[in-house]
């Protein structure tokens, strides 16, 4: 699990967001298998997982001075 919120963290951060296919790629599961996967590892969605961690990166810039964005 590590490895995929890490390359979720990276990617929203260059701005680029992978979908679903492409993380599920990234440890060679199926679209669907994947997000049963990541409610077990996480606890949440995928989907309401990257709203969050968006919202972290941006009111942890805001809190080093930088725009939001």
């Amino acid at each position: 699990f590590h490895h995929v919120a890490q390359e979720i963290a990276v990617r929203l951060r260059e701005g680029r967001d992978l979908d679903r296919d492409a993380l599920a790629r990234l440890v060679h599961l199926s679209p669907t298998r994947f997000s049963h996967w990541f409610v077990e590892q996480s606890g949440i969605p995928l989907r309401s997982y990257k709203k969050w961690l968006r919202l972290r990166m941006a009111v942890d810039a805001l809190l080093d001075g930088e725009r939001p964005t």
